[in-house]
C-alpha cells in the first residue's frame, strides 16, 4: 500500500482588508454608472411630443408634405388615400406612422374615381372636424358622430359634395402660418360648385318634402361659403384656453353666408318650422342663426318657425 501525501494550508480568517473593500466599492460604482447611462439612452430614444399650441400646425404641415409626395408617386392612380392627419405624424412612433385614429389607416377601402385629396378630406371630416361637436347632443359618443357623418357622405351627392367642401375649408382655416396646398384649394372650388348645382336640382325635385340631410347641407354652405378669402392664422399663441376650445379660433373668423341662411329660413317656414327637424341639437343651432335675421325678415315670420 502506497503512502498518501497530504498538504496542509493554514487558514487565516479575519475582517476584509481595505483593498478588498475598495474592489467591492468599484463594482457598485460601475453597476450604478451602467444603469444610469442605460436610463439616459432610453429617454433619448423616446419621441418628443410637440407643445399643445403647435401640435395642429405641425400635423397639417406634415400632412400636406406627405400627401404631395404620395400624390406625385402615384399620379396614375386615383384610389390611394393620403397620409394620416394625426397630430403626431412627425414622431417616430410606429403607432403614429400607421395612422392611429384614422377611419381607414391602411388605405384599404378607397372609392373609385376620387382623388387622394377627396379621400383625405373625407377622413378629416370623420375623425376631427365634426366629432368634436358631440356636446350639442350629450347622449351621443364620438363613434355616433362618425356614424352620422358617414351617413351624410353616403345619403346623396349633394350631402357628399357639401361635406367634402366644408372639410376642405375647415382644413385650410385651421392651418397656422401658411396656406393650404393648391390641390386642396382647387378641391374647395370644385366641390362647392358641384354642391350648389346638386342642391338646386334637389330643391326643385323635393319641394316642401325636403329631408333633414338637405337642411344640413344648406347650413354647411352657410357656415363655410364666405371663408374663401380668409387668410390662415399667423400663430395660435392665445393666452385664453377657451379661445381654441371646439375650434372657436376658426369659427370666430368665419362670416356666415346670409343668402344661405335666408334660404334655409324660407324652406323651414314652408316645411312647418324647427319642430319638424328630427335632431334637437341641429334645430337649436339653426334657431340661433335664424334669430339674427330680424333685419331681413319680419319678426312674426321668425316666430312662426
Amino acid at each position: 500500500m502506497s503512502d498518501t501525501q497530504v498538504l496542509f494550508v493554514p487558514y487565516r480568517g479575519g475582517k476584509p482588508t481595505k483593498k478588498s473593500a475598495g474592489q467591492i466599492s468599484q463594482q457598485k460604482h460601475a453597476a450604478r454608472e451602467y444603469h444610469r447611462k442605460a436610463k439616459l439612452k432610453r429617454q433619448s430614444q423616446k419621441p418628443k411630443q410637440p407643445p399643445p399650441d403647435t401640435r395642429r400646425s405641425e400635423s397639417v404641415t406634415s400632412d400636406s408634405h406627405t400627401t404631395a409626395s404620395k400624390d406625385d408617386a402615384s399620379a396614375s392612380s386615383s384610389t390611394e388615400l393620403s397620409c394620416s392627419l394625426s397630430p403626431s405624424t412627425r414622431n417616430s412612433s410606429p403607432v403614429s406612422v400607421l395612422g392611429a385614429g384614422r377611419v381607414d389607416p391602411f388605405d384599404s377601402r378607397p372609392v373609385k374615381d376620387l382623388t387622394p385629396y377627396a379621400h383625405q378630406m373625407a377622413d378629416y371630416a370623420l375623425t376631427y372636424q365634426w366629432p368634436i361637436f358631440k356636446f350639442v347632443n350629450p347622449n351621443l359618443t364620438y363613434q355616433d358622430m362618425k356614424t352620422h357623418i358617414g351617413h351624410r357622405l353616403r345619403v346623396s351627392q349633394t350631402s357628399f359634395y357639401t361635406t367634402i367642401f366644408a372639410a376642405a375649408t375647415h382644413f385650410a382655416l385651421s392651418r397656422v402660418g401658411g396656406e393650404a396646398p393648391h390641390p386642396i384649394s382647387m378641391l374647395r372650388l370644385e366641390y362647392k360648385d358641384r354642391a350648389l348645382r346638386m342642391m338646386m336640382a334637389d330643391i326643385k325635385s323635393t319641394g316642401q318634402n325636403m329631408p333633414d340631410e338637405m337642411m344640413h347641407a344648406i347650413f354647411a354652405l352657410a357656415s363655410y361659403s364666405s371663408a374663401e378669402r380668409i387668410l390662415p392664422m399667423p400663430s395660435r399663441d392665445l393666452k385664453n384656453p377657451l379661445a381654441t376650445s371646439f375650434d372657436l379660433d376658426v369659427y370666430s373668423r368665419t362670416p356666415v353666408e346670409q343668402a344661405h341662411i335666408r334660404a334655409l329660413f324660407q324652406l323651414l317656414k314652408q316645411r312647418g318650422g324647427l319642430r319638424t327637424v328630427q335632431r334637437p341639437g341641429f334645430a337649436t343651432v339653426v334657431g340661433l342663426y335664424v334669430s339674427g335675421l330680424s333685419k331681413y325678415c319680419a319678426r312674426a315670420d321668425i316666430q312662426q318657425i
